[in-house]
């Protein structure tokens, strides 16, 4: 197809000039133009630079593969939720293009005074979006960055599927070449070889879009977002409730890919933050009186200056809290040993993954009594390392103050990652069974 210009015609579609660019929207692999047509509607059509015709016999070339790939794709993808939608596809036997709805960048939308909230709220959109390619259509994207993000009637959507991993077509870039955006783009996709897992890369980068427009600047940082380097740091833009995103952005980047969670568990993490930080509550801290970033402990979480073990007993307590009130009368939090708690094999090899030499690198046991009923006990233990936390109880009880405690209920629990949103849910959910179990 030879370079078009504005007014050109086709279908029913007219180029019209992009008014900063003065003609097409950006070029390419392919050529983007804004256009309207007859009934008025207004959308964005990429043609092909390499045409069918002109290819064949030869071998088609990568931009044409990448613009048959897209096109095949969203036609796939018609009528998704978070898609950009398609509007029309050239009916000629070798489509030389396609329009879809026009849409406002998501950079464009947020605009340069960042709204954290608002871009949290976006982001889990996209992260559901992305869980439903992976698990509906087992599509990863490849190509998350900025240009690629849109904002459609009130909603956060994706386009551009050049480069899309999916069953019927392993990728169309080759083993020794990037796949990706440059700055948001994993380590392990930099050189595309021998990655046979492309969700991971996917939460990489949305890791470092998401950074990158909750602060407003132009690049996000190379590497790992580590949660104790101020340059990392989105405190600026939420104050407190900003280091609740702080170790999710730190896993999601991380080097090595098994170490990231899913996608699907990056959707948990960002709706249950926006669930515990309503818009109203997130202020910008007074500059002069930021925290020091070099203080691991705050970084990590601010009640957490003792280490892990102070956080995980805080967790405890967190959960014995409203198992307080299942009795009348005075309470009290006592130390407890691990012994006093056994649990069924399958919590241990939950908490070991069948490792035998497994050591836990924190845990803390406390149980709670009733000075009005000291016959009966709740007791609760957490434990585990930098990937989960598990938690579990049970009630016990004696015949007498003098006897030992027996097991009165079967033990309940639960695992959540440490200092993030959804382990205060995980902790919740604990306090609810081990209260409806109460004897």
């Amino acid at each position: 197809m030879a370079k078009l210009n504005a007014g050109a015609q086709l279908g029913s579609w007219t180029l019209v000039a992009d008014p900063e660019n003065g003609g097409a929207l950006k070029n390419g692999s392919t050529h983007v133009w804004r256009a309207a047509d007859a009934s008025g509607r207004a959308g964005v059509l990429k043609f092909c630079a390499d045409p069918a015709k002109a290819l064949e016999p030869k071998q088609p070339s990568y931009s044409r593969k990448r613009f048959v790939q897209e096109l095949n794709l969203m036609k796939t993808l018609q009528g998704t939720p978070g898609v950009l939608p398609v509007l029309d596809v050239d009916p000629s036997s070798h489509s030389e293009w396609f329009v879809t709805q026009e849409a406002t960048l998501l950079g464009d939308h947020f605009g340069v005074v960042p709204d954290l909230w608002a871009v949290v709220d976006a982001f889990a959109e996209l992260a559901a979006t992305l869980t439903d390619l992976i698990q509906t259509h087992r599509i990863t994207h490849r190509d998350i960055k900025p240009d690629n993000l849109f904002w459609l009637d009130g909603h956060a959507v994706l386009g551009d599927f050049g480069i899309a991993h999916h069953p019927s077509n392993a990728g169309i870039t080759d083993a020794g070449t990037k796949a990706g955006p440059w700055g948001y783009i994993a380590p392990e996709a930099l050189n595309n070889d021998n990655v046979r897992n492309w969700a991971p890369v996917d939460v990489y980068s949305l890791a470092k879009c998401l950074w990158k427009f909750a602060m407003g600047e132009p690049y996000p940082p190379q590497g790992t977002l580590h949660v104790f380097e101020k340059q990392n740091s989105l405190y600026p833009v939420g104050g407190d409730a900003a280091f609740e995103l702080a170790r999710l952005m730190e896993v999601c980047t991380m080097h090595a890919p098994h170490t990231r969670p899913s996608m699907r568990d990056v959707c948990d993490e960002l709706k249950c933050w926006l669930a515990d930080n309503p818009a109203d509550t997130i202020t910008k801290p007074d500059p002069s009186k930021y925290p020091s970033f070099f203080d691991r402990g705050y970084s990590m979480r601010k009640a957490a200056r003792g280490g892990e073990d102070l956080i995980v007993e805080n967790c405890v307590r967190g959960i014995m809290n409203p198992l307080r009130q299942c009795l009348s009368g005075p309470t009290d939090l006592v130390d407890a040993s691990a012994s006093d708690l056994k649990p069924p094999q399958a919590i241990i090899d939950h908490v070991t993954h069948g490792d035998p030499d497994y050591a836990s690198e924190f845990d803390a046991t406390l149980g709670l009594e009733w000075n009005d009923h000291p016959t009966l006990r709740v007791i609760v233990q957490g434990i585990g390392d930098n990937d989960e936390a598990t938690y579990y109880g049970q009630w016990q009880t004696r015949p007498d103050p003098n006897s030992p405690w027996t097991p009165a209920t079967p033990i309940r629990h639960t695992s959540g990652r440490l200092w993030f949103p959804t382990d205060y849910s995980t902790r919740a959910w604990l306090s609810q069974q081990l209260a409806a179990d109460k004897p």
